[in-house]
């Protein structure tokens, strides 16, 4: 997992762009729903831009902020929170329009490479939504291009642009007047088409009142659409991930850290990071990871379920990487110490229990428990971490059901999470003033 974030990254343009999840720094609700089945499903993450796709287009130096998985009910609520329309109503249409996932990645450029405090000074959004059939994407992309007109929150004007002769497959706008959130004028272009069975848009902004030049989303579309047209399910990471829901539970990150034997780089990788992550992933071709908070506390200290999946060449491969499991532990952000956890349950072909000790926000320790389980080539990776000690019992639970969806071969249903978890305080609320007693 990419477990390194930008804190109070400053771009907002994705305040502009369907709805109203903010970038690094605030995470978004967790939905309810489930997510479809993999089956035959593409794996959006997988098909979302690179770094690399966007300086085969001109636009080097940017790396990965985020990515989510958004269900029907998430997809919905953003679109509708765009259009000022009826949530229940859109989730309604898209259904209709056999609507089977969603996804949205972002990348930033920074603007001091190296530094892990850095902020960004440009995004590039990548986001995609795929439906059973051609002829459903092509009922939805009205719905899904009008996401990105009009004003959100004052924050800035979309405006819509010359489009190519098909508008009814591809819109361009332009996002002017766009605001950060500390009051920098930045400006942007968001271009949406339709390829076969899945929905795309494609957004850049940066620094500027004008905004980006929009040929480059010409060049970032010739980067997409071939992956778009091939539509593949493989590798198919992000369909086996266990997710946890709940209204106290956010997403952070979810997509690959590493695909096709490339990791990605992130927005806020200096040298030792970017070194330590290649080192955790060791020989896996491609690597996929959750990372949700699960309450949030004081400050920004929470309780947190990480899950990784680590794909191998081989089984004999994902063993050797077993033999190195707690080294590669040691080398996680803000993990201080590991140790083995005696009498843990087993799981798999083969498995380790490690108990952690974590550098927290607020300069106290905290604590965590981590399981790593091989099932043939594949390895998971099941963590909490928290302000206390965590019991083994509930990660235990998770990393099971996290098995079950490996052996599936999907995870459509995101489940609570469990109990027996250290929670943090709740952050301070304004006092309420008491009664004079009779």
């Amino acid at each position: 997992m990419r477990r390194s974030f930008i804190p109070g990254a400053f771009l907002v343009l994705a305040l502009l762009v369907a709805g109203a999840w903010p970038l690094a720094g605030a995470a978004r609700p967790a939905s309810q729903a489930a997510t479809p089945a993999a089956g035959s499903a593409p794996d959006l993450a997988a098909l979302a831009l690179t770094p690399a796709d966007l300086a085969a287009a001109g636009l080097p130096g940017y790396g990965v902020v985020r990515g989510n998985d958004l269900s029907l009910a998430d997809a919905a609520g953003l679109y509708a929170a765009a259009r000022k329309g009826d949530p229940t109503q859109t989730e309604s249409t898209l259904k209709a329009a056999g609507f089977q996932q969603a996804y949205r990645s972002e990348l930033g450029l920074p603007l001091q490479p190296g530094n892990a405090r850095t902020h960004l000074k440009a995004l590039a959004q990548t986001d995609l939504v795929a439906f059973a059939t051609p002829d459903g994407a092509a009922s939805a992309f009205d719905l899904f291009a009008r996401a990105v007109s009009g004003s959100t929150r004052g924050m800035g004007h979309a405006t819509p642009e010359a489009t190519p002769a098909a508008a009814s497959e591809s819109r361009l706008v332009a996002i002017r007047r766009g605001q950060t959130a500390a009051g920098k004028n930045f400006g942007g272009y968001a271009l949406t088409f339709r390829s076969g069975a899945i929905l795309a848009r494609i957004t850049i902004g940066n620094l500027s009142s004008t905004g980006t030049n929009p040929d480059l989303l010409n060049a970032l579309r010739a980067q997409l659409e071939p992956k778009l047209q091939k539509a593949s399910p493989a590798p198919g990471l992000s369909h086996l991930a266990l997710r946890l829901t709940g209204s106290d539970v956010t997403t952070i990150d979810d997509g690959y850290g590493k695909i096709a034997g490339t990791t990605l780089p992130s927005s806020d990788d200096t040298t030792q990071r970017l070194a330590d992550r290649q080192f955790r992933y060791g020989d896996a071709t491609d690597v996929y990871g959750v990372l949700q908070s699960i309450r949030s506390g004081r400050g920004r200290n929470d309780t947190r379920y990480l899950t990784d999946i680590y794909r191998l060449p081989s089984a004999d491969a994902a063993t050797a990487w077993m033999k190195n499991v707690a080294d590669r532990a040691k080398r996680s952000p803000n993990v201080a110490s590991v140790a083995p956890i005696a009498g843990a349950p087993s799981f798999g072909d083969e498995s380790a229990a490690l108990a952690l000790t974590i550098s927290r926000a607020d300069k106290t320790i905290g604590q965590g428990a981590a399981i790593f389980v091989r099932v043939g080539a594949d390895i998971v990776q099941v963590e909490i971490t928290g302000p206390t000690a965590v019991p083994i019992d509930p990660v235990a639970a998770l990393a099971k059901a996290q098995i079950a969806c490996l052996n599936a071969g999907s995870c459509p249903n995101r489940q609570p999470p469990p109990a027996g978890l250290p929670l943090p305080a709740p952050p301070r609320s304004t006092p309420v003033a008491a009664t004079p007693a009779a």
